[in-house]
């Protein structure tokens, strides 16, 4: 007859000895442990999961102070695992980094910058060139309202910018320009009269 009592006084006293026979049997058994564990996540992902994300919740700073002891004591295995996540995953990383950015300095997500780019016409709104890929295409916002008004490409952001998106400055700019055009210097750039 099963008495837990006794059972558990059992298990209580003879502790170490109950953990190595175990530990012997778990090494003896390690592929049938290993194959049925697998086959057992297959069956109850979705279980599995839900207990992973609870456990997560729970025990959070426990697994944070496992994390670091394991990085500091193995800085090696670290920079190796990661070379090779950053290598296999460098485009989907690429992508993340420029969504989180377009999103908390834009309020824009990626497909929103990608479909003001198709409705452009892939051409920067104020110099009309096409761009050449989405990397060289910048988005264009109000300061002041923060909304944003376009893409532009590098040339067309930097002279806004530098301009502090102030039109009597632009203004000033080509009356600068065509005055200029008219005038001849000389003095060659760059070179010396004598």
């Amino acid at each position: 007859m099963y008495n837990a009592v006794y059972q558990k006084q059992y298990r209580l006293k003879n502790k170490a000895k109950l953990l190595s026979r175990e530990s012997k049997w778990r090494k003896r058994n390690r592929l049938r442990i290993y194959k049925y564990q697998k086959l057992w996540y297959k069956n109850n992902k979705d279980k599995y999961k839900v207990y992973a994300k609870r456990y997560a919740v729970k025990n959070h700073d426990k697994l944070l102070a496992h994390v670091k002891t394991y990085r500091s004591e193995h800085p090696d295995k670290v920079r190796v695992i990661e070379k090779r996540f950053r290598e296999k995953y460098k485009e989907r990383l690429y992508r993340k980094r420029r969504q989180a950015y377009c999103k908390a300095t834009y309020g824009i997500t990626l497909e929103q910058k990608e479909e003001m780019i198709v409705k452009q016409q892939n051409k920067c709104l104020i110099c009309n060139h096409a761009f050449s890929d989405a990397q060289h295409t910048h988005v264009d916002h109000d300061h002041i309202t923060k909304k944003v008004r376009g893409i532009l490409c590098s040339s067309c952001n930097c002279m806004l910018a530098f301009s502090k998106d102030n039109i009597n400055i632009l203004k000033s700019g080509i009356k600068y320009l065509k005055k200029s055009r008219c005038k001849q210097y000389a003095v060659p750039l760059g070179g010396k009269t004598r």
